[in-house]
């Protein structure tokens, strides 16, 4: 399972089954929607963002549970090549009004939050992360896999 996430008065529980939508005043369960989520999801006031196991990055409703939309990451990739280079995925963050997904092989893939378009796709390390991204103040931090630290703002 992924770790526990709270905000505000939404709790966020994933396992390897579904992820659960609790009222944290109530202690009720609110919604369950069944998916195999592999990073810990993002909550914000009123949605939650999750990454599947088959590649969809959906977008739920904190209220409901409904889901508003959901987008196979690679669909808008055009080259196969290109999907092989990006690896496996291992951090997702929100930040400057984007869901940002990092792949263990460098890559960075930017994803409109509101509709879940591809913004757009980079190589960001050629040694690949080790980490998770940090935000600081207009900054980005991360680890390669060579342990040096990246900046970017």
């Amino acid at each position: 399972s992924q770790p526990i996430i709270v905000k505000k008065d939404n709790l966020i529980v994933s396992t390897e089954e579904a992820i659960s939508h609790y009222n944290t005043i109530t202690s009720i369960r609110t919604w369950s929607f069944p998916s195999k989520v592999i990073l810990k999801p993002i909550i914000t006031s009123n949605y939650t963002y999750i990454f599947t196991s088959n590649d969809l990055l959906i977008c739920l409703s904190n209220k409901t549970g409904d889901v508003l939309w959901s987008k196979n990451i690679f669909n808008d990739i055009r080259e196969k090549k290109t999907i092989n280079k990006i690896g496996k995925f291992h951090d997702l963050k929100i930040a400057n009004n984007e869901l940002n997904l990092f792949s263990k092989n460098g890559y960075l893939l930017s994803f409109n939050y509101a509709n879940g378009d591809l913004e757009y796709i980079k190589k960001i390390s050629k040694n690949g992360i080790s980490s998770e991204a940090v935000f600081v103040k207009d900054n980005m931090y991360l680890l390669d896999n060579n342990n040096r630290l990246l900046k970017f703002n």
